[in-house]
């Protein structure tokens, strides 16, 4: 019997809570019917030690309360599905996804939570959508969007006795980023730089998409620069970034594998530094205020990720990077520091399979398809042979 029977697993069944049976200190099988504000929860004892039998008294108290289907009792609906993705993730470690997932889950829980992943149909998907568009933008409206078609993934292969079946629509996942595309050049390196380290002060914006002019400007934090630096010294990630700790910093290497984060992770790698950046964080460590995290505030506290890619898109509006950039396309974001180190490794003639690893590509076909076209022979002899072919036709 799976384990979710003896833990006590809870249903989200329209509104109603109903828990599986477990067992008490002395083995005898009950029910639990939670309330909220109440510490401990209501209980019918099934009156038996016997797992089996427990569970078809269960059943029948399903199907006896249940209004509509009773095949249907004790099945996830996509509420369910969204709130045990979310504890996975939470598991896994990786805390701040989780408490984005939860936050940006809700309306998608009000509209179509008390469905069935099998009844879920493009109507439904429609007014999810329009729900969306009136709070988020539509990136992030593609996120969620995405969380759901993991969320209902994941519980029909972990949970297949509770989600026997799938969504039977096709679910827009988010769609493939295009700001690998955008790489900066060394004079927009120290543009953006110039700005982080000049006397400039800023505002953060406080409407989506616009930047306004405050009266009270104040000067970048100090960690900006730092989280900069190391975005283009490691080529990685900002999440990676955000999280690194002192413990993971040697002498000559930054390992970007966070031991505390859970399953499978993207572009981490142990990163070689030279002599420049070593001294760069020899001496941020002399002024850190936690002693543990590389990023942190003026309160020893880690930089979230948020807080970094709002400070970081503000500098590259006032660096003249993002300005008439109206295609997302172009777009600046930290990520583009990962794109723009590779691209210039391998235009200084990097061999291929040394920016696969710092990049953490656990195949270099993944960093060939990418960034190929910045070898500096990229496609050279074929154009040399096409010009021979045609010389005497021009």
């Amino acid at each position: 019997m799976r384990e979710e029977w003896e833990k006590g697993h809870k249903i989200f069944r329209e509104g109603r809570v109903v828990c599986r049976p477990r067992a008490d200190a002395k083995g005898v099988y009950y029910i639990c019917f939670p309330r909220e504000g109440r510490k401990s929860p209501p209980r019918a004892s099934t009156g038996t030690k016997n797992e089996e039998e427990a569970k078809h008294f269960f059943l029948k108290y399903l199907e006896d309360t249940e209004e509509s289907d009773p095949t249907r009792a004790g099945r996830f609906t996509i509420a369910d599905c969204l709130r045990v993705h979310e504890d996975h993730v939470e598991k896994r470690g990786n805390f701040e996804s989780a408490r984005r997932m939860r936050a940006q889950n809700k309306i998608t829980s009000e509209v179509i939570g008390h469905i069935f992943p099998e009844d879920l149909s493009l109507e439904d998907v429609r007014k999810l959508e329009e729900r969306l568009a009136k709070s988020y933008a539509e990136s992030t409206s593609q996120v969620i969007k995405a969380d759901l078609n993991a969320a209902i993934n994941y519980a029909h292969k972990e949970l297949s006795d509770l989600c026997p079946y799938k969504a039977s629509i096709t679910i827009k996942a988010r769609p493939k980023s295009q700001n690998r595309k955008r790489w900066l050049k060394q004079e927009e390196i120290d543009k953006l730089f110039e700005v982080m380290n000049g006397d400039k002060k800023h505002s953060l914006p406080k409407r989506r998409g616009s930047y306004p002019i405050s009266k009270n400007p104040k000067p970048y934090p100090k960690w900006l620069v730092l989280f900069t630096q190391l975005l283009l010294a490691t080529s990685g990630r900002i999440s990676a970034v955000c999280e690194l700790e002192w413990s993971r910093i040697d002498d000559e290497i930054i390992d970007l594998n966070n031991p505390k984060l859970l399953g499978k992770r993207k572009g981490r790698a142990e990163i070689r530094i030279e002599d420049d950046i070593r001294q760069v964080l020899d001496e941020a460590r002399a002024n850190s205020i936690s002693k543990k995290y590389v990023i942190e505030n003026d309160r020893g506290q880690r930089v979230s990720t948020h807080s970094a890619r709002s400070y970081f898109s503000l500098a590259c509006y006032e660096a003249g990077l993002n300005v008439g950039d109206e295609d997302v396309l172009w777009k600046v974001v930290p990520h583009s520091m990962r794109h723009t180190m590779a691209t210039h490794l391998l235009k200084n003639h990097t061999g291929m399979y040394e920016v696969s690893k710092r990049l953490g590509h656990k195949d270099i076909k993944i960093t060939q398809e990418t960034y190929a076209k910045h070898e500096p022979g990229f496609q050279k002899k074929s154009a040399e042979i096409a010009s021979k072919i045609i010389k005497k036709s021009l």
